[in-house]
């Protein structure tokens, strides 16, 4: 697989799944209303899902939840991507704080209601879309990316071809993000997808495993963590979960969480296994039915 291979130049491209996943009722009804089913679950930074369900905050504000962690080597700033090249290109006028886009924006919170925006449209018709039987492969992965940025960014749904890293972090180089895609597609996707409903325990590996790999990949110029959150979301649907809240991820939560990528470097995703049992455990907390 190239990179060219996984840009597509529209949403048709996307396979169409014969069987909706199973949404909670509480979701359904938000859904087929347009309304917001409850503040609850609403996530601090970023801009607020409407829906108050599905994770759409932008990774500028998950870095700044994230501003300081710890690695195997001390303590580890962790700030806005490093790069160079023409995908580190920059809006004229937006003092080097928004990637050159389609539509001009120059702001970056004005970027973050953009891309938030996007995301929730592109999602909700990802969850109609891919069934509980579907097997996702990286090339699901990059059309899911085309269609959430394709219409800001020109490098939408295409392997990056610059190297990135956040505080030191180097993720993987772009030369070999092809290989690595493949062997992701032929290793945890294929394993845990589609994702069998079993206990929390199992279906929290599962998603552990799938997620630490894709971040440590980084495939994409921006908006990995979103799309890694999706793709967890998606698999947990089709274990029969509900859609998962990740606020366990922030704050407080955000050194378990690197801490869990770092240790993936090795192929341990027992720390990352623990925190997405705490995303599952919120989410069943928010769904439980009040008294």
């Amino acid at each position: 697989m190239t990179p060219d291979v996984c840009a597509l130049s529209n949403e048709r491209s996307l396979q169409r799944a014969p069987a909706s996943l199973s949404l909670s009722k509480s979701v359904r009804l938000a859904l087929a209303k347009d309304q917001d089913p409850g503040a609850a679950v609403e996530r601090a930074g970023g801009v607020i899902d409407p829906l108050g369900y599905l994770d759409i905050r932008p990774e500028s504000s998950v870095d700044e939840a994230m501003s300081r962690t710890r690695s195997s080597s001390g303590t580890v700033a962790m700030g806005r991507y490093e790069a160079s090249g023409v995908e580190a290109e920059f809006e004229s006028g937006s003092r080097r704080r928004v990637l050159r886009n389609h539509l001009g924006i120059r702001r970056a919170r004005d970027m973050e209601v953009a891309e938030s925006r996007a995301l929730r449209v592109a999602q909700l018709a990802f969850i109609e879309r891919f069934g509980p039987e579907h097997r996702f492969t990286a090339r699901n992965l990059c059309d899911m990316h085309k269609v959430w940025l394709g219409s800001i960014y020109e490098w939408a749904g295409r392997y990056r071809t610059v190297d990135i890293g956040k505080g030191g972090f180097q993720f993987a180089h772009a030369g070999r993000i092809p290989d690595l895609m493949t062997e992701l597609e032929r290793g945890a996707l294929h394993r845990h997808t589609p994702c069998i409903a079993g206990d929390d325990e199992q279906v929290a590996l599962a998603l552990a495993e799938t997620h630490a790999e894709l971040m440590l990949i980084h495939p994409f110029r921006d908006g990995n963590g979103r799309l890694g959150r999706l793709l967890a979301t998606l698999m947990a649907l089709q274990a029969g979960l509900p859609v998962l809240d990740f606020r366990p991820m922030y704050g407080k939560g955000a050194d378990a969480y690197i801490a869990g990528i770092h240790a993936a470097l090795s192929g341990n995703y027992r720390l990352m296994q623990a925190v997405f049992a705490m995303v599952i455990a919120a989410a069943r907390r928010r769904d439980r039915p009040r008294v």
